[in-house]
């Protein structure tokens, strides 16, 4: 199965051998779909309002693999988009993060997590950012603990209940490379895009998971 959408309306899903069409999603009509996660025969899809002056709360659907029936649909925060990075799935939870649409539209991003298979809001983290910005740092869960980013801050929030465990400031917005033993590695390069400064060097650091402490830091 391939799943392919455009810009606005819908989600198809294609037969693989074919091409041909197995199911239609329809969406709101100037909703946007963006990058899903399929798990356990299931597509996990957000769709977004981003049309300019548009605060409608962006959706999150479970849909069937198979036959494209809707499982569940939630609505998460008025007055934002979700950021770009496809839901993280676990166990029993679906994380993802949003953005304000614009300026003043909401009063801060958030991470949402909602119950894998009944949508109901499990915990929601403020991240005390009222700053727009997208990014396709999707959250990576380690050791019960999320991390994820928001703006220049690298969070650690506890899976179970949404509670901040530790956040850490970076100079430049950093980017989640993964997770070995007890240690959580991000880089912060500048920018997502090249940098033109020759004083910005990419850094790689690691962060310890319970407190957040640096263990390392490497210039390259």
């Amino acid at each position: 199965m391939a799943l392919v959408a455009p810009s606005f309306g819908f989600v198809a899903a294609l037969d693989t051998v074919s091409g041909a069409e197995r199911w239609r999603l329809r969406v709101p009509a100037d909703g946007s779909p963006g990058n899903p996660t399929v798990r356990g025969g299931v597509v996990y899809l957000p769709v977004s309002f981003p049309s300019e002056g548009d605060t409608r709360a962006p959706l999150l659907y479970a849909v069937d693999a198979e036959t494209g029936q809707t499982r569940w649909r939630s609505t998460l925060a008025p007055g934002t988009d979700l950021q770009w990075a496809a839901p993280t799935v676990t166990d029993q939870l679906v994380i993802v993060a949003d953005t304000p649409s614009y300026q003043g539209s909401a009063p801060t991003a958030r991470l949402h997590a909602l119950k894998r298979y009944t949508g109901e809001v499990a915990w929601r983290f403020d991240f005390d950012n009222p700053r727009q910005g997208f990014g396709y740092e999707q959250p990576m869960v380690h050791l019960r603990t999320v991390f994820t980013v928001s703006g220049n801050t690298l969070y650690a929030v506890d899976l179970d209940t949404g509670e901040l465990r530790w956040r850490r400031e970076a100079e430049q917005p950093p980017q989640l490379l993964g997770a070995v033993e007890a240690l959580s590695v991000s880089s912060s390069t500048g920018s997502r895009k090249p940098s033109t400064s020759s004083t910005a060097s990419p850094r790689i650091w690691a962060s310890d998971d319970e407190e957040g402490a640096e263990r390392r830091l490497t210039e390259l």
